[in-house]
């Protein structure tokens, strides 16, 4: 019992120490208390790579509140003494609530986005049916419309030549939901018009490629260093922090595309070259034709469901 009683002592350690760092001597005995201490330790590992990205989420989302809260106060403290003095100038006062409301909003998308992380880290999943990617990509690209200013943007949707089915079939039919896919093809338009100089072109292709849905968002622009591509996708993770900071970005929309990707079962990738090409892929897997039933039949089924 003595390897048993000397693991209990190591770990009654490293509770009290709140130290995750330590681990347990294995002992060389090659059975069953061997294999519970290597799981143990295997244990400490996970719990430590978990507490270690929760306290860097914390200091980061931190410091990207304390900006706008600054902003906030110093507008709020100029408009304040101005008041005080009885000299409040129209051209202050106008400039001022517009930073104001400029910062509200920047912290109102940040929170938002921290919610969606939060809820997506504790298991929160969207209802899912079998839904049409490519009418999502067209609703998409309207609602983009206002970000694409000089751009020279073009698209490939679903079949080449086809505006949208008049069937009531899915062209590319998904398990997932719409408002959070709608949402990953913006995050994707979003950073290729935010990083792509205006006048250079940017193009969206959402296609079927085997058994799965194909979307590809590529720029023009100056595209991502090697040192980065592997980290664009950790949250609050900038190439670029002076320009992402100034365009209002809070480093977290390549972020918040993987953990949809990931809750729809797919895989998110990036490719680039700089000033040549860089590209965002996403592979959806896509529902064979004998279970692409429509959202409206699939919610029956589970009230149904519900109900028995």
């Amino acid at each position: 019992m003595r390897p048993l009683r000397r693991m209990s002592r190591t770990a009654a350690t490293i509770g009290r120490a709140s130290d995750l760092s330590h681990r347990l001597d294995p002992p060389g005995t090659r059975d069953e208390v061997q294999r519970l201490a290597e799981t143990f330790n295997e244990m400490l590992g996970r719990l430590e790579t978990t507490f270690s990205s929760q306290r860097r989420f914390v200091a980061d989302a931190s410091h990207e509140l304390r900006t706008p809260l600054t902003a906030l106060r110093a507008n709020s403290d100029i408009l304040l003494r101005q008041v005080d003095a009885g000299v409040l100038d129209q051209a202050d006062l106008s400039e001022g609530l517009s930073d104001i409301r400029n910062e509200v909003d920047r912290m109102s998308r940040l929170v938002q986005n921290l919610l969606t992380l939060a809820r997506a880290d504790v298991g929160w999943r969207p209802e899912m049916a079998v839904v049409d990617l490519a009418g999502i990509a067209r609703d998409a690209v309207r609602i983009a419309t206002p970000l694409m200013g000089e751009h020279i943007f073009s698209q490939e949707i679903g079949t080449a030549g086809q505006d949208g089915h008049d069937d009531g079939e899915p062209e590319l039919p998904v398990l997932g939901n719409a408002d959070q896919l709608t949402q990953l093809l913006l995050i994707l338009m979003d950073n290729a018009f935010t990083h792509a100089p205006g006048g250079v072109w940017v193009r969206l292709r959402v296609v079927a490629d085997g058994d799965e849905a194909l979307v590809a968002v590529s720029d023009g622009g100056p595209g991502i260093d090697a040192k980065h591509l592997g980290r664009v996708f950790e949250r609050f993770y900038r190439t670029d922090e002076a320009r992402a900071r100034t365009s209002g970005g809070t480093g977290l929309g390549l972020a918040i595309a993987r953990t949809i990707v990931t809750i729809h079962n797919g895989t998110i990738e990036v490719a680039s070259e700089p000033h040549v090409e860089t590209t965002f892929t996403v592979r959806l897997p896509l529902v064979a034709p004998d279970r692409a039933i429509t959202a409206g039949e699939r919610q029956r089924e589970l009230s149904l469901a519900v109900t028995r």
